[in-house]
This record gives structure tokens, sequence and C-alpha cells, in this order.
């Protein structure tokens, strides 16, 4: 077994490894919406800005170019402050989104309950709350610890002492 011709072991070169896959890129710019505008990033890239997302967040497609900012033609979101200033007016007349995500609801499983009964419903739930398992623990009222010279010791003297 021993004796069979077997490959030879090759060290793998330093630096070779798997390789990280860069984000692809769009060969080319995407459709665009009307009524689109065209605005500065930061970094001084052309920014279309697509639509006005919620809450002071734009949707953009970046240029041709690639850098820190993005790739070519990359779409992302974009917030105000990442844009050049000057151009809030710009940035004002640019469409809103044309598909607003519908705001979702806080706990769907909780009951519904109207003002006026879960006015009423307070005081009672107050009352019927357990007391807490847990004994309360009182804390010193002075942040610094007792010494034993703060403190007056009374002397306890036995009254039938011989």
């Amino acid at each position: 077994l021993d004796s069979a011709p077997q490959a030879p072991i090759v060290p793998k070169p330093k630096g070779e490894g798997p390789r990280k896959k860069k984000p692809k890129s769009q060969a080319g710019p995407g459709p665009v919406p009307p009524g689109a505008v065209r605005a500065r990033t930061a970094g001084g890239r052309v920014a279309t800005v697509l639509y006005r997302k919620q809450r002071g967040w734009f949707a953009v497609e970046l240029d041709g170019d690639e850098n820190d900012e993005g790739g070519a033609y990359e779409r992302k979101t974009l917030r105000r402050p990442m844009f050049a200033p000057g151009q809030d007016e710009l940035l004002n007349s640019a469409p809103p989104d044309p598909n607003p995500a519908e705001p979702k609801p806080k706990d769907p499983a909780a009951p519904k309950k109207s003002p006026a009964k879960a006015a009423a419903a307070a005081p009672a739930d107050k009352a019927a709350k357990k007391p807490s398992s847990k004994p309360s623990v009182r804390k010193p009222s002075s942040a610094r610890p007792l010494s034993s010279s703060s403190v007056p010791v009374a002397a306890v003297i036995p009254a039938d002492t011989p």
C-alpha cells in the first residue's frame, strides 16, 4: 500500500483563499419613474432621487462611478444629511413613494379596548394586582457606610451585679 504513487503535497501560496464576491452592480441605469430629480451626494456623486420614502429617507440610484458611497448604478436609500447642502427644495420636489408601507399593528393578539373602558378598568386593575413575592428591601438614606465612631453605643450594664 505504501508503494503506491502519491501526488506531491504542494503548500498553498499565502493570500490565496476563498475570495469575497463583490456586490453586483448593474450594467446600466434602471428604469426611472416620472418626476425623479437629480441631486449631489455629500461625496460629490450624482444621485437620481427616485422617490421620497417615509421619515426622511430617499430612494436613489447612484451614477455610473464606483466609490466608497456605493457601486455604479447602485440603488439604495439615503437620508437628507447624506446629500450635499443647499438641495432641500430639490429633494422636497421628488415624487412620493408609489408603494407606501402600511403601519404595523403594535400587537395583533391584544384585545381592543375603547378609551372609556380602559380608563374605567385602570383603578380595578390596581386593586386586583397581586402583592410582589419579593420582600421590599429598604436602602439606607445616606450613601456612605456607617462607621463605629459615628454610631452611639449604649453600654448595657446588668441590674443585679454582685
